[in-house]
């Protein structure tokens, strides 16, 4: 989500805003969760694509006209991504199991923190970035190489997901990792080749994948297919694909005709640390909304007033940690 050694002077900004919508996305999905204790609006419809532009954006910060340095790159991981997960999952294990009124799960989460169940996508990015790394290392970037590894690992990741006992063994979550390779994979095509994709990147062809995508979803909603990625329980992993790839090369152009909306793109480069919070506050904001009287009625205007709160929090708490403890981030002081 969050590319520590991107210079702030050389970001990207319609990065930080592709990443500040599909923020918005994680943030109103718990909300709904958490306060109705169901998907209002259905999960299918835009979690999966969320999270899947997520892993393109990643792939898409991979790539450097500088030659690949594996050690550089592994030593980002691990100070903006793993580092971030022990410190976040540990501070937050004890009032996670006050939250859930559940107090005798503490050492259960405890335990879940270093086989890296505690954030499936945290570890499971930190793992596919790595799994990457060394594939860009050993192969020299030919892509025939990583284009075949891809392939075999999205068919690893179907065959371990319709086997279900090999899910004790998920350890830092591998099935998802090798699912969202070829993603990585594709963000950091599209960014060799940016210039080809430019030549298309017209209102034409923006409004076109719309159309095509709008068609796509309704016909995965007549059909009743399941996109969850999380646990993987996904119907047909060929429309999945078309699924996600045509959103997230929509959601790119989009994010390059956007304006500069500040705290959007603030919410994209400071993600990871949302992300930490995306459980947490929609929870607690949820419960307190409950015990006033605000419990949710049915009127879905209840739910975006309760996700404006949730995001002034959300964004709140990040400040007060970048401002005052980012070290805990893996940024310096």
């Amino acid at each position: 989500m969050q590319d520590s050694h991107h210079q702030i002077g050389r970001r990207k900004l319609w990065v930080d805003t592709l990443r500040g919508i599909c923020m918005l996305a994680v943030l109103l999905d718990h909300t709904e969760l958490y306060y109705t204790g169901n998907n209002i609006i259905n999960y299918n419809l835009y979690v999966p694509n969320a999270m899947i532009a997520f892993f393109c954006v990643s792939g898409y910060l991979f790539f450097r006209y500088e030659p690949f340095s594996l050690s550089h790159k592994l030593r980002s991981v691990a100070r903006g991504i793993i580092m971030p997960y022990f410190i976040f999952t540990l501070l937050m294990a004890v009032p996670k199991a006050i939250a859930h009124h559940q107090y005798t799960t503490v050492a259960e989460q405890l335990m879940a923190i270093p086989v890296g169940r505690a954030s499936w996508f945290v570890t499971a990015l930190a793992v596919s970035e790595i799994i990457f790394a060394l594939l860009l290392w050993i192969s020299k970037d030919k892509w025939q190489l990583i284009t075949v590894a891809c392939t075999v690992a999205f068919i690893t990741a179907i065959l371990l997901t319709s086997h279900p006992q090999f899910e004790p063994y998920n350890a830092w979550n591998i099935h998802n990792a090798l699912l969202a390779l070829p993603f990585i994979y594709t963000g950091y095509l599209y960014h060799k080749h940016e210039s080809l994709f430019e030549r298309i990147n017209t209102p034409l062809y923006t409004v076109l994948l719309l159309i095509i995508l709008i068609i796509i979803k309704i016909t995965e909603q007549g059909y009743g297919v399941n996109n969850c990625i999380y646990p993987i329980n996904i119907s047909h992993f060929s429309v999945f694909t078309l699924d996600t790839l045509i959103s997230t090369l929509f959601l790119v152009y989009v994010s390059k005709r956007l304006p500069d909306v500040f705290m959007l793109s603030w919410t994209g480069s400071h993600s990871i640390v949302y992300y930490f919070l995306a459980g947490g506050i929609p929870l607690l904001l949820s419960r307190l909304a409950i015990s006033a009287g605000f419990g949710y009625e049915g009127r879905y205007h209840q739910v975006v007033i309760l996700f404006a709160a949730v995001y002034v929090a959300a964004t709140a708490a990040t400040w007060i940690i970048y401002r005052y403890v980012p070290f805990i981030t893996g940024k310096k002081m």
